[in-house]
């Protein structure tokens, strides 16, 4: 097997793993839906430290059945490099932020990278030049710091869904 072949498999093992552990955790709530519907967060608003690279993606559009994690992971067009800055990738909906991960790798929008979108989702065909990771769920002191807050004014999306922030 090939070098690049071998870490790719490595990858599709951990991100089964990253998956199973974001997609399938129960939220705070108690609820299996949504912890947070058309912007009703807590009315505070989030605070991004200056010394903190945020990748921000709105996933307003995309399938509500799909768990948080996928929502935010995939599809996006990116500069690979720079958002491997980003410290963190915050999920907005509606302006509120509803996921927090760190994205640990970045690959293309291809099938064998993320094998467990459904196909609805994944829409193959219209993926050239873009992006998507693999990640882990924020430790709890970090989605503390956002879960549930509106994103400050400076920092809304102005027609592009991706947002970096501080870089």
């Amino acid at each position: 097997m090939e070098p690049q072949e071998l870490g790719i498999l490595k990858g599709l093992v951990h991100e089964t793993k990253a998956h199973a552990k974001a997609c399938h955790k129960p939220l705070a709530n108690g609820e299996a839906g949504r912890r947070i519907t058309m912007g009703k967060g807590t009315g505070e608003e989030a605070v991004f430290p200056e010394h903190m690279k945020l990748l921000l993606v709105c996933v307003n559009k995309t399938h509500e059945p799909i768990c948080i994690y996928n929502r935010a992971r995939y599809s996006w067009e990116i500069i690979p490099a720079k958002a491997g800055e980003a410290e963190y990738v915050l999920a907005v909906e509606w302006r509120v932020i509803i996921g927090v991960f760190k994205a640990e790798k970045w690959f293309p929008a291809l099938s064998i990278h993320f094998p467990q979108l459904p196909p609805e989702h994944a829409n193959w065909e219209e993926q050239k030049g873009r992006f998507g990771f693999i990640g882990i769920p924020a430790s709890n002191d970090v989605k503390h710091l956002y879960l549930g807050k509106s994103v400050p004014k400076k920092w809304r999306f102005r027609g592009a869904p991706v947002r970096y922030v501080n870089f």
